[in-house]
């Protein structure tokens, strides 16, 4: 597989040459949640070397200890190689927002 250019909505600073697992999950749209379907938002990255797990506000439950929903299981896990990460902050219209680019060298894709 080509390398892939993943955009995170949140913070994930993981180092060059780390494996790394990103982990789709579904979500509800449609007319009354009728459909689901995999949303490129709403996944979470693993790192595999060490076993840091980095999410969105859509990944985990909003109290603590903020757990994985239950009802998100994930539908597609790709492995791979990092092989650059940006980091960048900046001010968005209500608050600091931090979006992270990873460039993965995606040597495995699995439905879950």
């Amino acid at each position: 597989m080509p390398l892939q250019n993943i955009v995170c909505t949140f913070l994930a600073p993981i180092p060059v040459g780390h494996r790394v697992a990103l982990e789709y999950h579904e979500r509800e749209v449609g007319l009354m949640g009728r459909t689901k379907e995999i949303d490129g938002q709403w996944f979470v990255v693993i790192d595999l070397d060490t076993g840091i797990r980095w999410g969105s506000q859509y990944s985990w439950s909003r109290d603590p200890p903020f757990v994985e929903d239950p009802d998100r299981k994930p539908k597609e896990r790709y492995e791979g190689v990092v092989r650059a990460c940006d980091v960048s902050s900046f001010m968005g219209v209500e608050n600091l927002a931090t979006w992270t680019r990873l460039v993965v060298d995606v040597v495995r894709r699995t439905e879950l």
